[in-house]
């Protein structure tokens, strides 16, 4: 007796969000049969845009990681090459608000030590990091965890909080460590 053609399987993607999107597209390519959910009325997660007194403000991400394979794929599947806008060379220069007050963050080992950034204490901090023991090799430590554990909470506000931000746009409490960092991890 001839058997039915099967369909493709179904699979629901929660979330239209960078991530979710991309799954959905991949999923989408392997021949599965893809349903994507999201929450609020528009896609993108926290990526967006909005003009706000005739100025571009861009939320999410800011920067993409050129040199991942899988999303130099991507923009190549998606014909998107020409789309790339590559950052100017005044985007180097990074601030960071303190006290309402922005301040440029270090961009080398002697600004790092003289920045207003961070108070003696935090600097201190620094310089003692290679001696703090490694947390328990079970231990799976969110990013802000293990900045809070090797460097303390300044660290945490006024550094990884904002990279963090600006290249997962995601939140550094709900981050693993060993998936986002996992060299860090193994410190």
């Amino acid at each position: 007796m001839p058997t039915a053609p099967s369909s493709p399987p179904r699979v629901a993607v929660l979330g239209a969000g960078i991530a979710g999107l991309t799954a959905a597209y991949t999923l989408q390519r392997q021949g599965l049969d893809v349903t994507v959910f999201e929450a609020t009325s528009r896609p993108g997660g926290v990526i967006r845009s909005e003009v706000i007194d005739g100025y571009l403000i861009e939320h999410g991400p800011n920067t993409l990681q050129p040199g991942t394979p899988v999303l130099a794929d991507c923009v190549a599947d998606l014909d998107l090459e020409d789309a790339r806008c590559p950052a100017s060379e005044a985007a180097r220069k990074r601030f960071v608000v303190r006290g309402g007050t922005p301040l440029p963050l270090p961009t080398s080992p002697l600004t790092l030590l003289t920045t207003p950034l961070f108070s003696a204490r935090a600097r201190w901090r620094l310089l003692r990091e290679p001696f703090v023991p490694p947390a328990p090799p079970h231990l799976e430590e969110s990013v802000a965890d293990f900045t809070r554990r090797r460097l303390g909470e300044e660290w945490l506000a006024y550094a990884v909080n904002p990279f963090v931000a600006g290249i997962y746009a995601g939140d550094p409490e709900r981050l693993s460590l060993p998936h986002a960092f996992p060299t860090l991890h193994e410190l």
